[in-house]
């Protein structure tokens, strides 16, 4: 396969520039001089000059005197004539876009951009912001797509700032009236800056507010905006005034907003009255009980119009699965899409074509699943399309009800023991508790060699209430999907401590037997809805607040008592038949190996 020459060419510079720059400046500083000798090459001049003689931009003037552009200068006229311009124009546009060498941080995916610019329905005139614009990719293909549009990007990472800027500058080449407006700034600390100027201005008479620096406080103006910052900045954003702002907006407190929401919070307020604004999120903060109050706000503020569900590996370093949520005002309810099985495959990464993109978008204004607010508030303000519809399928059992898992169960965690601990305490001699781990589920029930344990020997207290299971207690591990499960069956006289990576869930014996709820869990409807309460990674982990919210069929205990006793009697047909399977193997092993006695 030809490599071309953009390509070489990149390289060639990365050699240079890799001996004499630190690895976190690298490739900031190869595109500053690629497009530094791109402007060198308009001057249609043999030689490559001095450095003295460039007209640098003002946009960029300061940090390529930081990055020390100067020193490495001459270095580049052994390449100068070598190349086209057309190559070093390139060289920008790789570098900003090379997921290879930034990671995921860097840059939003082609497809990706594609999709947001049809969601915000870009047009000519149009003022677009991307808060959190990385190297500046969104902001490019707006651009390329809309010429006469305004845009502004705020991003915290100096070098992404300046390798955005590059970009922008190539694209003012050929559009004079370009706006391009990029602020190297920690978003939340920009908006509260903005938000005192307001203040200031608001106190002083004859003073006009100036819009294009007042973007996160003037709602007059509206806007169409963009941010994929919270699947990147995982901290809390500082500012705290902006941050009550944006709390008080939806009439919540800062600790009922995760991070995700404050951004979205801040969009909301950055797209004005009439605006419109997508941010990329976690999947699991469209439904974790934790993100609840901050769901329930957005959606009877009438801010949230849409939730998409995003393919898995849409980011290829991002391991859990995004959303897509669009904002706007005056919503009367929500429409959720379900678009993760809509993609291609590219160089392993999932990819939008022109046909997924119309589809997605024709399902976001009147397609999908539209849900009105009571709607929402029934299933606890879901916005997952995927597990509404999961969840809709157990909302009725035929005669009797359904309920929350949390309304039957209580639940607790195991004791976090550490390897040493554990080894101390296990002992061969009987003392009356059996020690727990995941291991020790086996094909759903509890094996039935668990080991004793000492706790004596642990050199610290162990409350035996909160740690030990009860009896006819259900038994889920944490981690892995699919998650085992087991009902506690306890002899006389016997406690079994469990370890910290299993959930033990005692049920309330008046409402609801063990036996069935744990066969309930078992089935393909109860693993479907177990497995929607993982988050994370391939891995997984059951988060305690989705496993709560599952809604589960709950007859009568007597129908229910009735179903466990005719499947109990089959499984002990099929328990019997196991043993005597085992039973004969192990004479068919008698008999083989005595074959030469």
């Amino acid at each position: 396969m030809a490599v071309s020459p953009a390509l070489k060419l990149a390289l060639e510079i990365q050699k240079i520039v890799s001996k004499k720059v630190p690895r976190g400046d690298e490739y900031v500083t190869i595109v500053c001089l690629a497009y530094l000798v791109h402007r060198r090459c308009l001057t249609k001049s043999r030689m490559l000059g001095e450095f003295s003689e460039l007209n640098i931009p003002e946009d960029i003037k300061g940090d390529v005197i930081r990055l020390g552009v100067e020193d490495i200068w001459p270095e580049m006229q052994s390449l100068y004539l070598s190349y086209t311009d057309d190559d070093y124009k390139e060289v920008v546009e790789y570098f900003a876009d090379n997921r290879r060498a930034y990671g995921f941080a860097a840059s939003t995916p082609k497809s990706l951009s594609s999709l947001v610019y049809s969601l915000l329905d870009v047009k000519n005139g149009n003022t677009v912001v991307d808060l959190g614009h990385c190297c500046g990719s969104f902001l490019s293909h707006v651009i390329d797509r809309s010429p006469q549009v305004k845009v502004y990007g705020y991003e915290a990472d100096a070098n992404f700032n300046v390798i955005a800027r590059c970009r922008m500058l190539l694209r003012a080449e050929t559009n004079e009236n370009l706006t391009a407006v990029l602020t190297n700034g920690e978003v939340f600390a920009v908006a509260a800056e903005e938000l005192e100027t307001k203040k200031q201005n608001g106190a002083r008479e004859g003073v006009d507010d100036d819009s294009r620096k007042l973007l996160f406080s003037t709602p007059e103006i509206s806007r169409k905006v963009f941010a994929h910052y919270p699947v990147r900045e995982l901290k809390r954003p500082g500012a705290n005034s902006i941050v009550v702002e944006l709390a008080n907006d939806v009439g919540l407190s800062v600790k009922q907003m995760s991070v995700d929401w404050l951004y979205h919070g801040l969009v909301a307020k950055t797209i004005g009255y009439k605006g419109r604004g997508v941010c990329v999120m976690s999947l699991s903060c469209a439904w974790k009980e934790s993100d609840y109050d901050a769901r329930k706000a957005f959606v009877e503020c009438g801010l949230v119009e849409c939730v998409i569900e995003l393919p898995h590996g849409i980011y290829p370093s991002v391991e859990s699965q995004l959303a897509i949520i669009i904002l706007s005002r005056g919503n009367k309810g929500v429409r959720l899409v379900d678009a993760s099985r809509l993609f291609e495959i590219s160089r392993r990464t999932p990819v939008f074509n022109e046909e997924h993109i119309r589809q997605i978008v024709e399902e976001s204004k009147a397609g999908g699943k539209y849900f009105s607010i009571e709607q929402l508030e029934k299933n606890g303000f879901c916005l997952s399309a995927s597990r509404v519809d999961k969840l809709s399928l157990t909302m009725s059992s035929g005669e009797g009800e359904s309920c929350t898992l949390d309304s039957i169960v209580k639940l607790n965690r195991g004791l976090i023991l550490r390897a040493e601990e554990i080894d101390a305490a296990i002992t061969e001699a009987y003392t009356g508790m059996r020690y727990l781990s995941v291991s020790g589920i086996v094909d759903n029930d509890l094996a039935p060699d668990l080991p004793n344990i000492d706790v004596t020997k642990i050199h610290r207290k162990v409350n035996e209430k909160i740690y030990c299971a009860k009896n006819k207690a259900i038994i889920v591990t944490r981690n892995g999907i699919p998650p085992r499960l087991a009902v506690v069956n306890l002899a006389a006289g016997e406690k079994l401590l469990v370890n910290n990576n299993l959930y033990m869930l005692t049920v309330d014996a008046t409402r609801a037997d063990a036996d069935y709820v744990k066969l309930y869990l078992e089935s393909d409807a109860g693993m479907k809805l177990l497995k929607m309460a993982f988050t994370g990674g391939r891995v997984g982990s059951l988060d305690m607040g989705g496993l709560l919210a599952m809604k589960i069929p709950l007859p009568s205990l007597a129908k229910q008592r009735a179903f466990v006793a005719k499947y109990m009697k089959v499984k002990g047909e099929a328990d019997a038949l196991k043993a005597r399977l085992r039973q004969l193997s192990a004479e068919l092993a008698t008999l083989r190996n005595g074959i030469d006695k």
